[in-house]
Formats: C-alpha cells, structure tokens, sequence
C-alpha cells in the first residue's frame, strides 16, 4: 500500500496538461522512512549525480534488447538527477544526518558523490533496475574515506507505465537504505 502512495501523479499538472494528449504525466518518487535514526555532528553535501546523457533527463529509459527507448506517458517531474539528489538528501535528514544540497550548503564536512550508472525497465526480462555508485570524500584533505556500489533488481508482472514507475521507485529505495547505512558508519 506504501508503495502505491508514494508514486503520485501531479493533479495540477495533469490538468494543465489535459489538452496535450502527447505529453506525458509527471510522477513524484519521495525518499524511504530512514531504517534507522543516526546523530552525528559531521555534515554532508549530496552533489547532484554525474549520469550519462541518457538518464539525464526527465524520462525513464526502455531497453528493448540491444535498444534504448523512451517509456510512454510518463515524466519525472525533473531530471533524474535531480529526482535522485533531493531523495538521498531527504533520506538521510530522515536519518537524522546533516545533508544539504549541492546548492544549500556552505560548510560542510564531507562531499557524497553520486553517479547513477543504471536506472531502467529491461521490457524483455521484465525488470526494473537501479545502480547509484556512491564515493565520500572528506574536504578536509581532498581523500575518499569511503565508496561503494548499490544495485537492486526487481521482476515485474505487468509492462504497465504506472507499475513500472512503482517498481523503479521500490529498487531506487532498496538502494537509499544501504546508502544510509553506509553513510553513517563512514562519517562516524
């Protein structure tokens, strides 16, 4: 039922859009309840991910074997990037860690890098799947102190677009827990 909740259409923007019968709808992905509250007085600037040109924008890619396609009628609302960044920042101020955004903050202790290496419906095999390289660096002397790789992939009964943004929203949040996690211990 959570899942159904968090992948909401835009009514406003539906609306104004009625008469557009190509453009598609604007979906929201909204960040994972934190796993688990953490308190540490260090602070985190979540830079907005370095993607390839095909997920930078506001749409969600279809493989289709050897090719790429656009999946119909829907929108992100914003660029994948940016969709990413907001929901790792509010991911981890759920968790109770400092985190801004790129354009939020000012002093801070460490640099999250992001690079959003998958983020994709395979329409062959029915999956969805999500891949978020994370590195982080301290500003202090320039080092990455710690990186990792977090992936998730999930079957799909349906090629339905709603089913398949619900899906992908689900594998982005299988992804955000670890991150949390991860964050955390690093920054400790």
């Amino acid at each position: 039922m959570r899942a159904l909740l968090r992948v909401v259409g835009v009514v406003t923007l539906e609306i104004l859009l009625a008469g557009c019968a190509s453009a598609p709808r604007p979906y929201v992905f909204h960040a994972v309840p934190a796993p688990k509250t953490y308190a540490w007085r260090a602070s985190l600037r979540v830079r907005t991910p370095t993607a390839v040109r095909a997920l930078d924008g506001e749409r969600i890619l279809v493989r289709t074997g050897a090719d790429l396609a656009l999946l119909p009628d829907v929108s992100l609302g914003d660029r994948l990037p940016e969709v990413i960044a907001a929901d790792v920042v509010e991911t981890l101020r759920g968790a109770h860690i400092r985190a801004s955004g790129e354009r939020e903050s000012a002093n801070v202790d460490f640099d999250l890098q992001l690079e959003i290496r998958v983020f994709e419906f395979d329409a062959p095999n029915k999956t969805v799947a999500v891949t978020i390289a994370a590195k982080l660096v301290a500003l202090a002397n320039g080092r990455t102190i710690a990186s990792k790789v977090f992936s998730a992939r999930d079957a799909l009964a349906s090629s339905d677009p709603k089913a398949i943004v619900v899906a992908l929203d689900e594998a982005l949040h299988k992804t955000l827990t670890p991150l949390t996690t991860f964050v955390a211990a690093a920054i400790h």
